[in-house]
C-alpha cells in the first residue's frame, strides 16, 4: 500500500509570504543568492500551486487514486 499524506499544506496558497519575500530581497542585495522563485509559489493564487493541483486532480482521476481528506475545525460550545 502507497499513500501520501499532506500536512499543513497551503494548497491554495497563503498569507504570510510577503515578509519572506521582503527579506530574500534583503538578503539579495547582499549578493547571496537565494530561490526566491519557492516562496513566491506559495503565494495566494499562485499559478504555480494552481498547476499542481491540476496536475494531482487529473493523476487522481486517470488512477482511481482514493483521496481522503482529515481536518480540524476550530471547537464550539453547543448549547
Amino acid at each position: 500500500m502507497t499513500g501520501v499524506i499532506f500536512m499543513g499544506t497551503p494548497h491554495g496558497g497563503g498569507n504570510g509570504t510577503e515578509a519572506a519575500v521582503f527579506v530574500t530581497n534583503i538578503v539579495k542585495a547582499a549578493n547571496i543568492d537565494l530561490k526566491q522563485d519557492l516562496i513566491k509559489g506559495l503565494q495566494k493564487d499562485s499559478k504555480i500551486l494552481f498547476d499542481a493541483t491540476r496536475d494531482f486532480r487529473k493523476v487522481v482521476e486517470k488512477t482511481r487514486i482514493k483521496v481522503y481528506t482529515l481536518y480540524e475545525g476550530a471547537q464550539k460550545k453547543l448549547g
